[in-house]
Protein backbone atom coordinates (compact mmCIF):
# COMPACT_ATOMS: atom_id res chain seq x y z
CA UNK A 1 0.00 0.00 0.00
CA UNK A 2 1.56 3.17 -1.00
CA UNK A 3 1.25 5.81 1.39
CA UNK A 4 -0.11 8.94 0.26
CA UNK A 5 1.17 11.94 2.53
CA UNK A 6 3.91 14.15 0.68
CA UNK A 7 7.18 13.55 2.22
CA UNK A 8 8.23 16.89 3.63
CA UNK A 9 11.47 18.90 2.51
CA UNK A 10 13.01 20.10 5.68
CA UNK A 11 14.70 22.70 4.29
CA UNK A 12 11.59 24.64 3.23
CA UNK A 13 9.45 26.36 5.16
CA UNK A 14 5.92 26.92 5.12
CA UNK A 15 5.64 28.95 2.28
CA UNK A 16 7.86 27.09 -0.32
CA UNK A 17 11.07 29.65 0.87
CA UNK A 18 14.44 27.69 1.80
CA UNK A 19 14.78 27.77 5.62
CA UNK A 20 18.24 28.84 5.99
CA UNK A 21 18.61 27.59 9.68
CA UNK A 22 17.77 23.56 8.73
CA UNK A 23 20.49 24.04 5.54
CA UNK A 24 22.54 25.61 8.11
CA UNK A 25 22.29 22.75 11.06
CA UNK A 26 22.72 20.01 8.11
CA UNK A 27 25.61 21.52 7.26
CA UNK A 28 26.55 21.68 10.59
CA UNK A 29 25.97 17.74 12.13
CA UNK A 30 27.67 16.84 8.02
CA UNK A 31 31.01 19.07 9.21
CA UNK A 32 32.53 16.38 12.12
CA UNK A 33 32.70 13.42 9.81
CA UNK A 34 34.13 16.00 7.16
CA UNK A 35 37.69 15.23 8.82
CA UNK A 36 37.51 11.76 8.57
CA UNK A 37 36.47 11.88 4.63
CA UNK A 38 39.19 14.24 4.23
CA UNK A 39 42.11 12.22 5.72
CA UNK A 40 40.45 9.13 3.78
CA UNK A 41 40.67 10.51 0.33
CA UNK A 42 43.93 12.65 0.38
CA UNK A 43 45.43 9.72 2.30
CA UNK A 44 44.64 7.54 -0.57
CA UNK A 45 45.06 9.43 -3.14
CA UNK A 46 48.41 9.70 -2.03
CA UNK A 47 49.01 6.12 -1.99
CA UNK A 48 48.08 6.19 -5.41
CA UNK A 49 50.51 8.68 -6.58
CA UNK A 50 53.29 7.64 -4.87
CA UNK A 51 52.48 4.25 -5.65
CA UNK A 52 52.65 5.24 -9.54
CA UNK A 53 55.95 7.55 -9.05
CA UNK A 54 57.28 3.78 -6.98
CA UNK A 55 56.70 2.48 -10.63
CA UNK A 56 57.65 5.32 -12.62
CA UNK A 57 60.99 5.10 -10.56
CA UNK A 58 61.44 1.54 -9.83
CA UNK A 59 61.82 2.11 -6.22
CA UNK A 60 58.82 0.48 -5.06
CA UNK A 61 57.66 1.59 -1.97
CA UNK A 62 59.66 3.75 -0.71
CA UNK A 63 57.42 6.95 -2.01
CA UNK A 64 54.47 5.44 -1.60
CA UNK A 65 55.10 5.59 2.60
CA UNK A 66 56.16 8.34 2.29
CA UNK A 67 53.69 10.21 0.72
CA UNK A 68 50.70 8.45 2.96
CA UNK A 69 52.82 9.76 6.31
CA UNK A 70 52.91 12.93 4.64
CA UNK A 71 49.40 13.07 3.84
CA UNK A 72 47.95 11.87 7.25
CA UNK A 73 50.63 14.18 8.90
CA UNK A 74 49.38 17.06 6.87
CA UNK A 75 45.34 16.49 6.94
CA UNK A 76 46.00 15.82 11.17
CA UNK A 77 47.59 19.85 11.22
CA UNK A 78 44.87 20.46 9.33
CA UNK A 79 42.19 19.15 10.98
CA UNK A 80 44.08 20.11 14.64
CA UNK A 81 43.98 23.86 13.36
CA UNK A 82 40.71 24.42 12.36
CA UNK A 83 39.31 22.80 15.57
CA UNK A 84 41.16 25.26 17.50
CA UNK A 85 40.04 27.79 15.42
CA UNK A 86 36.86 26.35 15.70
CA UNK A 87 36.98 26.34 19.79
CA UNK A 88 38.31 29.46 19.51
CA UNK A 89 35.08 30.87 18.06
CA UNK A 90 33.01 29.45 20.25
CA UNK A 91 34.02 30.55 23.25
CA UNK A 92 34.27 34.24 22.26
CA UNK A 93 30.69 34.32 23.43
CA UNK A 94 30.59 32.67 26.38
CA UNK A 95 29.50 33.41 29.62
CA UNK A 96 31.23 30.61 31.36
CA UNK A 97 34.60 31.81 29.66
CA UNK A 98 34.59 35.06 32.02
CA UNK A 99 33.42 33.63 35.02
CA UNK A 100 35.05 33.63 38.67
CA UNK A 101 35.04 30.40 39.42
CA UNK A 102 34.92 30.55 43.47
CA UNK A 103 35.88 27.54 45.45
CA UNK A 104 34.76 27.41 49.44
CA UNK A 105 37.39 26.96 52.04
CA UNK A 106 36.60 23.26 53.47
CA UNK A 107 35.53 23.46 57.18
CA UNK A 108 35.99 21.11 59.96
CA UNK A 109 32.66 19.44 59.27
CA UNK A 110 33.88 18.54 55.64
CA UNK A 111 37.06 17.19 56.57
CA UNK A 112 35.27 14.47 59.87
CA UNK A 113 34.82 10.94 58.11
CA UNK A 114 31.46 10.27 57.69
CA UNK A 115 31.88 5.87 58.35
CA UNK A 116 33.92 4.98 61.23
CA UNK A 117 35.95 1.51 61.28
CA UNK A 118 33.60 0.23 63.97
CA UNK A 119 30.85 1.24 62.17
CA UNK A 120 31.71 -0.90 59.13
CA UNK A 121 32.81 -3.51 61.16
CA UNK A 122 29.60 -3.66 63.31
CA UNK A 123 31.07 -2.88 66.72
CA UNK A 124 30.47 -0.41 69.01
CA UNK A 125 33.07 0.48 71.53
CA UNK A 126 31.58 3.70 73.10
Amino acid sequence: MKNSQPVENTFEKNDGEPDERASTQAIADIKPSAGGMELAITAGLFVAIGYWLDGVFGIRPILTIVLFVWAVLAVGLSLYYRYRADMKAHEVGSDWRDAEVVVPEPTATDLEPELSVSDLIGRDDA
